[in-house]
């Protein structure tokens, strides 16, 4: 079935389990795969509540669940034996780390991005180029190890599930005559393997029912690739219906998402239509700049509340978890209770808290507390010994004395003397911006990079670049003499664990658009739709990549009830450097008269200027006074380099920078 946003997939799902246990079918003779545990406790359930205790019986579960039961049930056909251990993702990642640490080519990676490529590999979606035949090398000893320990990995469960399905003949025919049928929710994120398992099990007589919407397939980076539209070749005799009714949207909302989707490449035709009245326009808001749009993100909110949707039923979405930052400033600064549910609060991510735990040891080199965490992150230490560390500090230099506890590693004792060291050298930078990005590189260089513990590399990379921009920005605008001691002022106002940084369900949702599939609200803000951000700069490469940016906006907008707003910013600050964005291509495929159009009331009073020279003196309405040093690129995109006074240098769009002439 292709069900369309909002069409009631999960309802067809459990009414079809229904209808097959009153036909007679027995409940534990029907599997239904979903992709998570909660959405296999909410089928569960409601299959039971509508059949009773029976439809507790049904095989219910995701695809790992499935795998890991077939493994145990015929692990003595497995190599790795019957009593083997699953590991955990983080047992799997030291793993990879073993496997790294005897290896000069991986030293100093990503382990979280290693492990990424290993199970890319193992899935067969690993892409040809530089330093593929290596990752396959490195996959083999991977999987070796895991077989020296007796181990299986979660990639494992569907793997080795196939395996042994392909190559035990008398495994598979029983479990093709047991499962009657079988029921897949969201199969458009099923990646190869995963299909290759359903068609194991279905065999050439059996009955399989496929619910899924290829226009919701926004997983390519978990390896789904196309399979809603390889279904039939796959699994002849297949009968296509599709449900284009849509219970959750109004019509205006729904008129620009199947507009968008219309220009779409590779999908299976469909238009959604709303069984409710047509509703709000929705509105298309063009900002000058990040803190514009995160103040009419605000604003819109607070019209919302007032009018009595409750928090909780109002979402922020966005492309990638670095531009919360400014939404929440915003929120705060306007006394908005939110939370943010994919992943931590930005001052609270790792990579940054522990910067600025260092600027408060620079500001305050008597600060204990902040020694104690900050000194937490070097190897060897651990919680126990860097307090007892940090009860002896007083001045930078202290780390540098003989005074440390005994049994503290000869290497330990080397990273506290060249951390000594490194503070002390950049409490002496010019500006703030030097001072932030000292302690960035000197907490890189001697504790070891933030994402070695598993986070994703280019998270942590866009997290802090984001932070030195803030200092920057900070910086150039604040004249006090005391100016980290003003910026660890500002932080501490916006990372404090007050009111409006709520952990509660009364609160305004703050999310990436993947995390917000499935889900629904009365009002959604999509922001950032931007070329460069959506689609992403990444993307921009493959036509298939671009197509799956188009789907993660429709999955967007189609999460809305009632109130849709779309914004976007003609420049952002984000990674590190301010630069030109606009309207996202995809914006400017959805006709204007679907919108309410409106922008920042300071935008059309922007002169932009048409030309500049080489050594000319300008001012950015920013940054300040500075001299213009480089030129390059053609009209209407010319870059122009600007090194300004305060000893920065930026590269800039000319059509969109706030620059005056200076005599």
């Amino acid at each position: 079935m292709v069900a369309g946003a909002g069409t009631g997939k999960t309802r067809v799902t459990v009414h079809r389990l229904v209808h097959l246990i009153r036909g007679g079918i027995a409940p534990d003779r029907l599997l239904a795969v979903t992709f998570t545990n909660r959405a296999a406790v909410e089928l569960r359930d409601r299959v039971a509540a509508l059949t009773g205790s029976s439809g507790e019986k049904v095989n219910v579960g995701t695809f790992h669940w499935l795998g890991h039961r077939i493994l145990r049930r015929y692990a003595s056909q497995l190599d790795v034996g019957p009593g083997f251990q699953l590991l955990s993702p983080r047992e799997s990642l030291m793993v990879a780390r073993s496997i790294a640490a005897d290896d000069a080519e991986l030293a100093g990676g990503s382990l979280a991005t290693l492990r990424d490529f290993i199970s890319a590999a193992r899935n067969r979606r690993l892409r040809d180029g530089v330093g593929a035949e290596h990752v396959h090398e490195i996959a083999a000893r991977y999987v070796a190890e895991l077989r020296r320990r007796h181990a299986l990995d979660l990639d494992d469960l569907i793997l080795e599930s196939v395996d042994l399905l392909r190559r035990d003949s008398t495994v598979r025919q029983r479990l093709q005559r047991h499962f009657a049928h079988i029921l897949v929710d969201e199969y458009q994120d099923t990646n190869h393997p995963q299909v290759e398992l359903l068609s194991l099990l279905v065999g050439r007589s059996g009955q399989v029912t496929a619910v899924g919407d290829d226009d919701q397939a926004i997983y390519g980076w978990r390896y789904a690739s196309g399979n809603m539209l390889a279904f039939v070749d796959t699994f002849p005799n297949t009968r296509i219906v599709r449900l284009e009714l849509n219970y959750r949207s109004t019509q205006r909302i729904l008129n620009p998402a199947n507009e968008l989707l219309r220009r779409g490449r590779n999908r299976i035709d469909k238009t959604l239509t709303s069984t409710r009245k047509a509703g709000y326009k929705p509105t298309m808001f063009a900002a000058g700049d990040e803190s514009e749009e995160a103040i009419f993100v605000a604003a819109g909110i607070r019209r919302l509340l007032a009018r009595g949707i409750r928090g909780e039923e109002v979402a922020v979405l966005y492309r990638i978890n670095v531009q919360s930052r400014a939404i929440e400033d915003a929120l705060i600064q306007s006394g908005i209770r939110y939370r943010v549910r994919s992943g931590l609060r930005f001052f609270e991510r790792p990579e940054v808290a522990r910067v600025i735990d260092a600027l408060r040891v620079v500001e305050s080199p008597a600060d204990r507390e902040a020694w104690a965490r900050l000194l937490r992150y070097v190897p060897g230490l651990g919680r126990v010994r860097s307090a007892s560390v940090a009860s002896a500090m007083s001045t930078v230099a202290d780390l540098l004395t003989p005074e440390i506890p005994a049994g503290i590693p000869a290497a330990t004792i080397r990273s506290l003397s060249a951390l000594a060291a490194g503070l002390a050298r950049v409490s002496n930078s010019r500006s703030l911006h030097d001072t932030v990005v000292g302690v960035s590189d000197l907490l890189d260089s001697v504790i070891g990079r933030a994402y070695a513990s598993g986070q994703d590399e280019q998270a942590v990379e866009a997290n802090l670049a984001e932070f030195i921009s803030l200092a920057a920005r900070f910086g150039v605008e604040t004249r006090h003499p005391d100016v980290i001691g003003a910026f660890l002022d500002r932080l501490s106002l916006s990372a404090a664990p007050s009111d409006h940084a709520d952990s509660s369900s009364a609160a305004v949702q703050l999310m990436t658009i993947h995390s917000a599939k499935g889900l629904e609200f009365a009002a959604v803000f999509v922001v950032g739709i931007e070329e460069g951000l959506l689609p992403h700069r990444r993307s921009l490469a493959s036509n298939a990549d671009i197509e799956e940016e188009r789907r993660l906006l429709y999955v967007a907008m189609t999460r809305a009830k009632d109130h849709l707003y779309l914004s976007y910013a003609r420049t952002r600050q984000l990674s590190g450097s301010q630069a030109a964005t606009g309207p996202s291509r995809f914006l400017e495929e959805m006709p204007s008269s679907f919108f309410l159009l409106s922008q920042s009331p300071d935008l059309p009073r922007r002169d932009r200027l048409a030309s500049v020279q080489l050594g000319e003196r300008v001012s950015h309405a920013r940054w300040g006074a500075g001299e213009v040093v480089g030129s390059d690129g053609l009209a209407p995109r010319v870059m122009i380099t600007i090194k300004f006074d305060s000893g920065e240098s930026r590269r800039i769009q000319l059509r969109h920078a706030p620059l005056k002439h200076l005599s």
